[in-house]
């Protein structure tokens, strides 16, 4: 029977593993430095580029002529908006 500790130190290894195989690829902290996310919709963008979904793959999968991600992003974007983008009224 696992003890609690246990099982906590398998996640933890399976996570470093997860991290190790993103570095490999080229995914890492500063890898994404330069990205400047306005909200949520910037963030899932970025994510769903990374893994291949784009625009385009969308479209094709569900055959339309346009899958709207950017009204989509926009929408999330004014939703779900980062706390360190709002303006200092000050």
């Amino acid at each position: 029977m696992l003890k609690e500790n246990d099982m906590e130190n398998k996640d933890e290894e399976k996570m470093f593993k997860v991290f190790q195989e993103l570095e490999k690829e080229g995914v890492t902290p500063a890898s994404y430095q330069h990205m400047d996310p306005e909200g949520l919709g910037d963030t899932l963008k970025n994510i769903f580029e990374k893994i291949g979904v784009t625009e385009a793959s969308v479209q094709k999968v569900f055959m339309s002529k346009s899958c709207n991600c950017d009204a989509r992003r926009k929408f999330l974007n004014k939703v779900v908006p980062y706390w360190w983008k709002k303006k200092n009224p000050e």
